[in-house]
């Protein structure tokens, strides 16, 4: 077999590459679109060697700007059009619309659909779709690609990534198996295959060992790649970029490093390499901002100019908590492409950095300046209120932002409300229980566009299977019972809000009907309770309000819980004042207590597996804390992080259950954080009060599996993990003693 590709140097340096990219730059920004016929030959063919030079180098931002000549160049020019479409496809999954790079790679298609090349460039554009739906067609236009040139190297490399992420990763190494032996040994086709070893590791959250061993079994395969090519940047920077991801940062840096030099002017490495430059313990922020600023300064000496590099660098200000810089290089964005997606995210984060200030003056237990919430909901109108927008999903953003500010203003203007609602179902497209329920019962809440509010909620019972079948097909269901769970969890959701619109809208029997179905279906969803609540307490049937009341009362919810309000005012109604109430309520949290109790302790895990040692260090100390060294202890281990909502919501309940085990003999509490920057996690606790134990995450999170957060594991005196908690929980401390106590009490 004799395979077709286009050559690179051997070794990429930094000044090969620099000079490579930048005069092709400065050659082709001007924006012209020559028709292809008035390109010679040996034009497209150096121009597709160039392009593909940007591609291998992952200077994806680089090759879009450069390959605009190309972008309504003629079928003769397919092969550079190809190039600029992929680089263009791998620069839209941040910073512009993908959903064009696919129309422009569908025309190519249309236009030359016996090359090769055009379906090279709709697989890499359908790869990066949200919809699974279209990204599954990448499949068949690789075949299609691979059918036209099958000796073609690049086609052969694409197929076995596209067999990896929407087959699997079976299916992509036995594609690798098949091939010829001289092409088995070729650089690229063992990084593909050290690539998809790793992503098999991911899936083995049950088998730590198996894990470790296909990640040893990678990391083995991608060295092999770099004897084989030393110039193959994807031997050094996907490697670093794993590593990285592991906690494994020693190892990460050099080959991140390398990367960068081989390619100065990637995005994606230099992001790639400063995450790891973070995460380094042995120097200091000061230090972190030295090695980064270079670099930094570098990049912005020759493209000062792009907004996806301005944008990565916005970012790293950020965390290296300079935001004076990060101001200013968002203002360069917002100059130099006010219209772009980089320009939007500069807007997005900045309202969404103003509701953070808010919300952490909440949690401290004081009222925000209302000049503050204005200033948001300015911001958030005057987003939206733009002519233009690329990602209809960061519009949609905005709206549902807005909407929970206008949710709980009593005098806003029900269209006004109702304009907004209707930008959420027509934007945001991605938290359907907001869409599809939240927006309808708020709505309902305001006694407007009920008619309107029903059509939405009904319209979600057919999108709600479709998020089912996604979530069945990529597997994320371990069970059918899981899955039925959640599909009547959407189900309910959806029933009570139609149920609710019936209410406010006079139709009380059918009203009652759909409220109690929507319990039937799932007794999680708290508002349903108050629902029937308000619903009984409207018709003077007090005792079946007070029980609705009273369950709702018992269930967790994220913000304030309407049952609470709702039992008191009766109480109020029955008796004539609230005297007498907190026993009243006292005895009815004993009830809820003993019930919430007996569901936490049915959770007990029978076949227990056995806790993976670890030696993680101590954030406030430095020091090396040992699993082993607890050994005969009771543990409470909590995974969760900063950039994390929920894992912030509970931390003072936490803080508090730490309090009551501080001096306890038997157990230890402690949590591993997995923040990018460990920096900003003491400064975060000491503001907060919080000093409970805190262990750095070393990659130990990832080999574990442990995807949700917070996660809290219970350990029996046995070192085997008894009760796994998953999520938010209101009343954490009082509900993880329990979980303590019975392990205490049964001596295991």
């Amino acid at each position: 077999m004799q395979v077709r590709f286009l050559p690179l140097p051997r070794r990429f340096g930094l000044p090969i590459a620099a000079s490579l990219l930048l005069g092709l730059v400065a050659t082709a920004c001007s924006g012209d679109r020559t028709p292809a016929t008035e390109f010679s030959s040996a034009e497209i063919d150096s121009a597709a060697a160039q392009l593909r030079a940007f591609y291998r180098l992952r200077d994806f931002e680089g090759g879009a700007v450069a390959g605009q000549k190309w972008e309504s160049a003629g079928r003769a020019a397919a092969e550079p059009r190809a190039w600029y479409l992929s680089n263009l496809a791998r620069h839209s999954r941040r910073y512009w619309d993908l959903d064009r790079v696919i129309e422009q790679a569908e025309e190519l298609v249309d236009q030359a659909p016996r090359d090769g090349w055009s379906w090279y460039a709709l697989t890499n554009a359908l790869r990066y779709a949200p919809d699974s739906e279209q990204r599954a067609k990448a499949l068949s236009a690789s075949l299609k690609a691979l059918d036209r040139e099958p000796d073609n190297l690049d086609f052969i490399q694409l197929r076995a990534e596209i067999l990896r992420s929407e087959q699997s990763n079976e299916a992509a190494l036995e594609y690798l198996d098949n091939l010829p032996p001289e092409l088995q040994q070729n650089a690229e086709m063992v990084v593909r295959r050290a690539t998809t070893l790793y992503f098999q590791s991911l899936d083995l959250t049950d088998d730590p060992d198996a894990a470790d061993a296909l990640r040893t079994d990678a990391f083995s395969l991608f060295a092999t790649a770099r004897e084989l090519d030393p110039g193959n940047l994807n031997a050094w920077y996907l490697p670093g970029a794993y590593l990285s991801n592991l906690r494994r940062t020693e190892e990460a840096l050099p080959l991140l490093n390398r990367a960068a030099e081989m390619s100065p002017l990637s995005s994606e490495i230099h992001e790639a390499y400063w995450r790891a430059v973070m995460q380094r313990q042995d120097i200091g922020m000061e230090e972190k901002r030295q090695i980064i600023q270079s670099g930094i300064d570098a990049v912005l000496a020759e493209r000062g100019d792009y907004p996806g590099m301005l944008s990565i660098i916005a970012f790293q200000y950020e965390e290296l908590e300079q935001p004076e810089k990060k101001a200013e290089t968002e203002d360069r964005i917002l100059e130099l492409a006010p219209e772009s997606v980089a320009a939007e995210w500069v807007y997005v984060n900045r309202y969404r950095d103003l509701w953070k200030q808010i919300e952490d003056i909440e949690q401290a237990g004081q009222e925000p300046d209302p000049a503050l919430r204005a200033e948001y909901r300015r911001m958030l109108e005057a987003f939206i209120a733009r002519p233009g927008y690329n990602r209809e999903t960061l519009l949609g953003d905005a709206y549902r932002q807005l909407f929970w500010e206008l949710r709980d203003d009593e005098d806003v203007d029900p269209d006004y409300l109702w304009e907004v609602a209707d930008g959420v179902v027509k934007y945001e497209g991605i938290n359907i229980h907001v869409i599809y329920a939240q927006v309808p019962v708020a709505l309902a809440d305001h006694d407007t566009h009920l008619e309107e509010a029903e059509e939405i909620a009904r319209d979600g019972f057919a999108e709600a299977e479709r998020v089912i079948a996604s979530y069945r097909e990529r597997g994320l269901f371990d069970t059918e019972g899981e899955e039925a769970e959640t599909h009547d969890w959407f189900k309910s959701m959806l029933t009570d809000a139609i149920g609710w619109i019936y209410f406010k809208g006079g139709r009380v029997e059918d009203a009652e009907e759909e409220l109690l179905a929507a319990i039937e279906l799932s007794p999680r969803h708290g508002p349903t309770f108050y629902h029937l609540g308000q619903l009984y307490e409207s018709r003077g049937d007090f005792d079946r309000a007070e029980q609705y009341y009273i369950r709702g009362v018992g269930v967790e919810v994220h913000e304030g819980n309407p049952s609470d309000p709702a039992l008191k005012d009766l109480y109020v109604k029955r008796t004539g004042s609230d005297d007498g109430y907190e026993s009243y309520l006292a005895r009815i949290d004993d009830i809820d207590r003993e019930r919430r109790r007996i569901e936490v302790l049915a959770e007990v895990i029978e076949d227990r597996g056995t806790l993976v040692p670890f030696t993680l260090k101590d954030l406030a100390t430095g020091e090396q804390v040992s699993s082993e060294s607890m050994a005969g202890k009771i543990l409470a281990i909590n995974f969760w992080g900063t950039w994390c909502g929920p894992c912030v919501l509970e931390m003072p309940e936490f803080q508090k259950f730490h309090e009551e085990y501080r001096n306890d003999p038997d157990v230890v509490v402690l949590t591993i954080n997995n923040d990018t920057n460990p920096d900003v996690v003491a400064p975060w606790m000491e503001k907060r009060g919080f000093d409970y134990v805190n262990l750095l995450d070393d990659g130990y999170v990832g080999r574990m599996g442990v995807q949700s957060f917070p996660t809290t594991w219970f350990v029996d005196r046995e070192g085997r993990i008894a009760f796994i908690k998953e999520g938010w929980s209101e009343s954490l401390a009082e509900e993880f003693s329990w979980r303590v106590e019975v392990l205490r009490e049964s001596g295991r």
